[in-house]
């Protein structure tokens, strides 16, 4: 169904008209298209700060494990535990041109927290996000849109690697990622003449009145 990201933004603001903490997860695998649904849903949503799943990157990890160079442990000690409690917080993020921790990010006292990230809706983080929004796209056009950002040497990890790891992560049983989204967004459509316009696949309850 096409909906229109304002009246998305009018359910949060509704609901979290009693509290002023209220974290959002854009989750879904590489080549989605999170990045773009950010980027509508920022042109909407006011008073925000966004956390990217990047600035949380481990680049010792087991590759086996899709996830396990994302460092989820860092981000709640770092921000969400103090940022739902409401204390001051900042984050070590990773810099990628020195390939390691290298500086300090702020998050200002805002209403609404974005995580945005392939397991940024993973089963340890779910205590406190709010609302989990997942992006839906076929692996061909995902992969289609992740040689042509990063380059044609990087087709044999996409398809031997990325892919079929984060295939497994999010049909597994302990993440249960599709049941337990708030809303699925089809990650193919785009609506040129209107940027705050979205095609929803699944929509569990009305968020759209």
């Amino acid at each position: 169904m096409e909906r229109d990201l304002h009246q998305l933004v009018a359910y949060f603001n509704n609901i979290s008209k009693n509290q002023d903490r209220f974290i959002i997860a854009i989750y879904g695998p590489g080549g989605s298209g999170k990045s773009f649904f950010l980027e509508k849903l920022s042109s909407v949503l006011k008073n925000y700060d966004i956390v990217h799943f990047d600035d949380f990157y481990l680049p010792k990890y087991d590759p086996e494990i899709v996830g396990s160079n994302f460092d989820w442990r860092r981000l709640i000690d770092q921000v969400l535990s103090p940022f739902v409690k409401h204390i001051s917080c900042k984050y070590l993020f990773f810099d990628w041109n020195v390939n390691k921790l290298d500086g300090w990010k702020e998050i200002d006292a805002k209403r609404y927290l974005i995580i945005d990230g392939v397991t940024s809706g993973r089963l340890e983080l779910r205590k406190y996000l709010n609302f989990i929004i997942f992006i839906e796209t076929p692996p061909e056009i995902r992969l289609r849109r992740g040689i042509e950002r990063d380059g044609e040497n990087f087709r044999n990890i996409w398809v031997n690697e990325w892919m079929p790891n984060e295939f497994k992560y999010f049909n597994s049983d302990i993440h249960r990622t599709k049941s337990i989204c708030d809303l699925i967004v089809d990650g193919t459509f785009t609506d040129t003449s209107n940027i705050n316009r979205i095609k929803t696949i699944y929509e569990k309850n009305n968020y759209f009145v």
